[in-house]
């Protein structure tokens, strides 16, 4: 199967709304999505053209807020005939890949591997896997470990440990004891084509993160897997699969 791919990209800012030297408006260290309702068209608009780590401010003309920011306006009590001005900081960014173009397959590279050492679809590769089942709401309060044999934080650069959003609950929460090491061929099928897919484009020693909410799509692969059983997916869940390519039997190039 064919995934069409579009890319996200996922943003930590902190931004007031100022009108009339008062504070209307404020966030700090918000995790964001360039689809999300939570910035608008005018601010998203700011931080496309800023870089990690850069701060500024914008001045809002009173018909561009009228046009384009009127909800917005009524919401936070700012008035949207009057000039206004944004501040914002944008403290890092991630670029994220939408596997079906609606937000509910997201891959996320956490730290990436050795330069031209991802697999061809005949390889055997040895991963290791986090299955992280999660209820579907917006603040992740509810991580529940199904299984792991990797540990997750050592790995991930300190710029993008923002974005893992991982409680340390379930960083000591490591089951089991002598876990596996999964090795298998890709062209054999045996794992759902999302998770196929999401290893193939792995280079050795990177380390991605595939987020889902269709289930569907992956409890008829783990009818008969001992690792990831069918019973823990659940209709609704948010499903989150960390994967670290150890190796692949073809060569690494340094």
């Amino acid at each position: 199967m064919t995934l069409k791919v579009k890319f996200l990209v996922l943003w930590v800012v902190s931004l007031s709304v100022v009108q009339n030297e008062k504070t209307l408006y404020k966030v700090e260290n918000s995790l964001v999505s360039i689809d999300s309702d939570e910035l608008t068209f005018g601010m998203k608009r700011i931080a496309l053209s800023m870089k990690r780590g850069e701060q500024c401010f914008a001045d809002i003309q009173a018909g561009f807020l009228e046009r384009n920011e009127k909800f917005f306006c009524e919401r936070i009590g700012m008035d949207y005939k009057q000039n206004g001005r944004v501040y914002m900081e944008l403290h890092n960014f991630m670029r994220v890949e939408d596997y079906f173009h609606d937000d509910s397959t997201l891959r996320k590279v956490y730290k990436k591997g050795k330069r031209d050492s991802n697999p061809y679809m005949e390889s055997t590769v040895e991963c290791k896997f986090l299955c992280n089942n999660i209820v579907k709401i917006k603040v992740l309060v509810n991580d529940v470990l199904k299984f792991s044999n990797l540990d997750i934080k050592p790995l991930v650069p300190e710029r993008k440990k923002e974005f893992l959003q991982l409680t340390d609950e379930v960083q000591e929460k490591i089951l089991p004891e002598n876990p596996p090491i999964l090795k298998y061929k890709l062209d054999e099928y045996k794992l759902p084509p999302m998770i196929t897919k999401g290893v193939r484009e792995m280079d050795c020693e990177e380390l991605v993160e595939l987020g889902t909410t269709r289930v569907e799509k992956l409890v008829p692969y783990f009818k008969e897997e001992e690792i990831m059983p069918a019973e823990w997916f659940k209709k609704g869940d948010r499903v989150r699969i960390f994967l670290y390519l150890i190796n692949t039997d073809r060569v690494c190039i340094n």
